[in-house]
């Protein structure tokens, strides 16, 4: 096993997030995907990864979309209803590497505001050894530097590192920093690419008591 550390991105590769939880809470379920296409929900999301002020954001699109204002609002107000729990399996998964001596980092774009709600929710978010969260380091994926700090907080060589995304674009960004990236479809799917890897991980996620952490 020449692999010495793993990467893992947060959102929905560890932790659940379904943003229409939250929208919701404003709108009929059925009207959602319509607010998120009018809006263009994701990519002003990705302006608050990148560090952008929640409260600055929200005026800003609430003057381009007046009739949207509730909607808009309870995405912060109601953020917890997103991040619901676990990806099921990925946690045992990150305990067995962790036990084994495995260097564990998270890599992830997240916004630095939600980010500090959500962190205390989550015991496992307290097992990195490293943590780069794009509203707090101010980089973002795909961008090469990101994948650096990873490297530089964990203390390792890209070609020691496994990195773990559901994020086509990201895992290939990663190989092409040098990374041994795996695109993230499912914890099963990864702890058998884990172990084709020769990396320490459970004979079987049914055997494991993988959702404890909470």
């Amino acid at each position: 096993m020449s692999e010495t550390a793993v990467i893992f991105d947060l959102g929905r590769v560890l932790l659940e997030w379904f943003p229409e939880r939250a929208i919701e809470q404003a709108l009929p379920a059925s009207q959602v995907p319509a607010f998120f296409e009018r809006v263009g929900f994701f990519a002003w999301n990705a302006k608050l990864d990148a560090g952008g002020s929640f409260a600055e954001a929200e005026q800003e699109l609430v003057a381009r979309f007046p009739g949207d204002r509730e909607a808009i609002l309870a995405y912060r107000r109601n953020f917890d209803l997103t991040v619901p729990g676990y990806v099921p399996g990925t946690p045992a998964l990150i305990d067995t590497l962790r036990q084994h001596g495995v260097r564990i980092g998270a890599l992830s774009n997240w916004s630095g505001e939600t980010f500090a709600g959500v962190r205390h929710r989550f015991a496992v978010l307290g097992w990195f050894d490293a943590l780069v969260i794009s509203g707090i380091d101010a980089v973002l994926k795909p961008d090469p530097a990101s994948f650096a700090l990873a490297c530089e907080r964990l203390g390792v060589e890209p070609a020691d590192t496994v990195f773990i995304d559901d994020s086509v674009v990201n895992v290939a960004a990663a190989q092409a920093f040098g990374l041994t990236a795996l695109l993230f479809t499912g914890a099963e799917r990864l702890r058998v690419d884990l172990a084709a890897l020769g990396l320490p991980v459970p004979t079987s996620l049914d055997a494991v008591g993988s959702e404890s952490a909470s």
